[in-house]
């Protein structure tokens, strides 16, 4: 935490006392873009817990991958599956094999763990090898027929849990009372810019985490914690912290991550700043695997963006045009470039805190993020399925007599706006319980792209 104190100020360039200067004080750091993050999480969800949960679906038509085939070439075939297809064929299912052909699950047997099935067609024969896949679709009945082998069919778990961010303000009552040459906000008094510097910071870190937060095995609940805050008096603090997933290890734990394979210039398949056909190719792959959506927006650093732009240059025939970001109906102060590609359309958005060097040198920032656009997913909800938020903040409300629902702000010291104590001076504290949530994580593709 930055506290103001006045032999900063007097550090200041002498020239802010001269009468013949610009009173402005201007923003060339671009810190405060680094609340991108947060306008795409801007749609808030409380919580009274500081661990949350979120459910999904799981695919209910599977398919089972071939260990090893007896008879292949005939009308019946006996198949094993390996371990990880346990549990998915029932008699009665069609299974339909890679070059068309397909029969009727006959039997079904288990021995430790493993499933034995007979595949029957009367017409033609059925080929299968080990590694093949059988895709099974729905079960058929005959005539006078009893009910089949029910389906269980269980939920995907995704968990997070609330961090706790925190900034202070502290000025003393005559660096309160001193005036300076610049203005900041229409105003002379160098609290006011502390104020928003420190705003900017406090919401630059919840940018950080909600990115690149790596989510903590220690929980505030702990009683012996591994992480344990490092500011105590004596009395208060040095307590159990924790922290929450980012969008990036949301996407790595539960998505997809890949590596473009560059330009391959002297046999080279690792990230080198280019992208080329096959990597599109390979995330349309990713992105139908996953079931995701159709239109996609692709968040990025300058940096990654260079790759697309020059891959871009040779899609003539499906075009790119700059449209505006709209995220829940509103149109946002985000240009992106928009296209069309393998079925999907793909909006690139620059995003200012993956340029930040603290991001663009680590993988989070040297990779395109492909997400849902309007970050919605379909979600059972009253009166059938709708499209629901999908990324967005989860928070426990405010319980401060000052701030917003999400930011409280506390104020100490006699010379603060609503004076406590004997202390002269004034000290604003900024704090949020909060964390990102990405409902359907599944549905993410982070791709390398810079090395």
């Amino acid at each position: 935490m930055g506290i103001i104190n006045k032999n900063y100020v007097s550090a200041l360039d002498p020239s802010l006392d001269v009468r013949e200067i610009d009173h402005k004080v201007y923003d060339i750091w671009r810190e405060d873009a680094f609340t991108d993050m947060l306008q795409i999480g801007d749609r808030k969800q409380p919580t009274s817990q500081p661990f949350f949960i979120s459910w999904t679906n799981v695919e209910l038509f599977y398919r089972g991958k071939v260990t090893s085939a007896t008879n292949s070439g005939t009308a019946t075939v006996t198949i094993v599956l390996d371990a990880g297809s346990a549990g998915i064929a029932r008699k009665g299912a069609v299974g339909y094999l890679k070059d068309g052909t397909s029969g009727i699950v006959t039997s079904v047997s288990t021995t430790t763990g493993v499933d034995t099935i007979t595949l029957k067609t009367d017409n033609g024969t059925l080929t299968v090898a080990a590694n093949d896949y059988v895709n099974f679709g729905g079960v058929l009945v005959g005539e006078n027929a009893i009910s089949p082998t029910n389906a269980r069919f269980g939920y995907n778990k995704y968990t997070n849990k609330v961090a706790a961010f925190t900034e202070t303000s502290k000025i003393t009552d005559i660096q309160k009372a001193g005036k300076l040459e610049a203005e900041i906000d229409g105003q002379d008094s160098f609290i006011v810019k502390d104020h928003l510097d420190k705003l900017r910071l406090f919401k630059g870190a919840m940018n950080f985490e909600f990115l690149m937060g790596q989510i903590s095995t220690t929980s505030y609940a702990d009683g012996t914690p591994t992480l344990v805050d490092p500011t105590s008096n004596g009395v208060d603090g040095g307590g159990a912290m924790q922290r929450g997933r980012g969008l990036y290890q949301y996407i790595n734990t539960y998505g997809t991550t890949l590596e473009a394979v560059g330009s391959g210039t002297g046999g080279a398949t690792t990230p080198n700043g280019q992208v080329v056909t096959a990597d599109m190719d390979t995330v349309c792959d990713a992105l139908l695997a996953n079931r995701s959506m159709g239109d996609q927006v692709v968040l990025m650093g300058s940096a990654v963006k260079r790759g697309f732009d020059k891959w871009g240059k040779n899609l003539a025939s499906s075009g790119i045009e700059s449209v505006r970001l709209v995220i829940g109906g509103k149109e946002l102060d985000l240009e992106v470039d928009k296209f069309n590609y393998g079925g999907f359309t793909f909006n690139l958005a620059t995003m200012g805190i993956m340029n930040h060097p603290n991001v663009s040198n680590t993988i989070v920032g040297k990779s395109a993020l492909f997400l849902p656009n309007d970050y919605r997913v379909p979600v059972y909800s009253d009166g059938g399925v709708q499209n629901m938020p999908a990324l967005g903040m989860r928070y426990i409300p405010n319980g401060s007599l000052y701030g917003n629902e999400v930011i409280g702000e506390t104020y100490t010291g006699a010379m603060a706006p609503h004076p406590s104590g004997d202390a002269r001076n004034w000290q604003t504290t900024w704090h949020a319980d909060a964390a990102l949530e990405f409902k359907a994580p599944s549905f993410g593709v982070a791709m390398q792209v810079n090395a």
